[in-house]
């Protein structure tokens, strides 16, 4: 038996309705619920005129996780197909994911989560050559199925399909971070269970349709990670087996990112205000080893990522979110419980926060340079160089500009992607 649980808070009734029909129409015997923290009456009423379950508590206590173990304990079903109020089923979903259940230790199906508005914040689309490239694509196309070898994928918090009888277990969702579902994952890996990732898409949800919900969104997934190194300390966990300590702590991490590129875009600003050098030693032997270096990066990065990567896109979304990652990672220092932020959908607007850093980097990129030559004539600075008839100018005023570049398109993508209605329009041509 397999129930449908549809989380909710406050995401637009056109959004969730689409869901709640879609998860009705699927072909496998169920129940369908809806889950509503938020607590509407209209959300009710629409339970109601399309004849599924309605679930609702009195508090909001531990957001997304206590919604869910609320809603267990009024349901019976041997299986939770977990969706998000944005996510459309497809009809053959549970019969898709419900056969890996034959054994009796796997706990968590995870599917891919696809996108159907691919006018998102996170989408590039090229109409002529008729290709699509998202932001996300390379974790659920390269990472999900990598870690699945090593039973080390996780549950993503929609999408996916659990056993009853093994979060029972667990007792429940885990609540001591903001990812629960990632937390949840960990703490049935501990307990001995298995996952597994199947590589079909079997529902499409919404991106986010904005650089501020973009931005929302990453700063809880990495308020999470850093709970989760801090609380779990997955490195360490002496249940789980070496493989998967090492994925969860690649899988958390990674947050760190933004520390390191805010150091990589800071670089040839510091020489041409200092006159410091940010490697040391003759430019010859240090052209020598980055020239090599960076080609074999690059072909390193496009034959791993199998034709999901596109090195310059990445770079593109690694500009956009590295001050979003800077401020998540502080949170390994925090004590205090986080904010469960649900990701804004419909329209949204764009806070000056998610481009004012990559502005300023932008204004002072192309200040330092004429700064350096100003400076270079008065003598003001020793830079240990022949002003731009040396290498040292040129090398540091090229790695400015790519900077530049990349800062620009942050600016203007997050001004331009905006998500103008509460729902989605689509282009389509029919014979009349």
């Amino acid at each position: 038996t397999v129930d449908v649980f549809i989380t909710n808070f406050d995401e637009p009734l056109e959004v969730l309705r689409r869901t709640a029909i879609g998860a009705r129409a699927i072909r496998y015997p169920h129940r369908t619920y809806l889950l509503d923290d938020g607590k509407r009456d209209d959300v009710k009423a629409m339970a109601e005129e399309l004849g599924i379950g309605y679930i609702r508590r009195v508090h909001s206590n531990n957001a997304k996780a206590g919604n869910i173990n609320h809603a267990l304990s009024h349901t019976s079903g041997e299986f939770i197909l977990q969706l998000d109020a944005d996510h459309v089923p497809h009809p053959s979903i549970i019969d898709r994911m419900l056969g890996y259940f034959s054994d009796p230790k796997m706990a968590v199906v995870q599917a891919p989560q696809d996108f159907y508005n691919v006018d998102s914040f996170t989408h590039v689309v090229n109409d002529e050559g008729r290709r699509l490239w998202e932001e996300n694509r390379i974790f659920f196309s390269l990472i999900q199925p990598g870690r699945d070898y090593w039973n080390a994928s996780f549950f993503c918090g929609s999408c996916g399909i659990l056993r009853r009888s093994a979060l029972e277990s667990i007792g429940g969702f885990a609540s001591q971070t903001i990812i629960e579902d990632m937390e949840t994952t960990i703490r049935l890996h501990e307990a001995g269970f298995k996952s597994a990732y199947h590589r079909e898409t079997l529902a499409y949800g919404l991106a986010p349709g904005s650089a501020g919900a973009y931005h929302v969104q990453r700063m809880r997934w990495g308020q999470g990670a850093m709970q989760i190194l801090r609380k779990l300390k997955p490195l360490t966990m002496r249940r789980l087996t070496l493989a998967q300590r090492l994925a969860y702590f690649a899988g958390t991490a990674c947050y760190f990112e933004g520390w390191q590129k805010a150091v990589f875009y800071l670089m040839p600003l510091m020489f041409f205000f200092t006159g410091v050098l940010p490697v040391a030693g003759s430019q010859e032997a240090f052209l020598v080893r980055l020239f090599p270096y960076v080609f074999l990066s690059i072909i390193a990065f496009e034959l791993l990522s199998r034709g999901t990567g596109y090195i310059v896109l990445s770079e593109r979304f690694t500009m956009v979110r590295v001050w979003t990652y800077m401020l998540a990672a502080l949170a390994i220092f925090t004590r205090k419980p986080l904010k469960f932020n649900v990701t804004p959908k419909g329209h949204g607007s764009v806070p000056r926060t998610a481009y004012m850093p990559q502005l300023v980097l932008l204004v002072i990129s192309i200040a330092a340079p004429i700064w350096a030559t100003i400076a270079h004539g008065q003598g003001w600075i020793d830079y240990d160089a022949n002003g731009w008839g040396s290498m040292a100018f040129w090398m540091n005023g090229v790695w400015a500009l790519w900077n530049c570049y990349f800062a620009l398109y942050v600016v203007r993508h997050s001004l331009r992607m905006r998500q103008e209605r509460d729902d989605h329009r689509f282009a389509e041509r029919r014979p009349l």
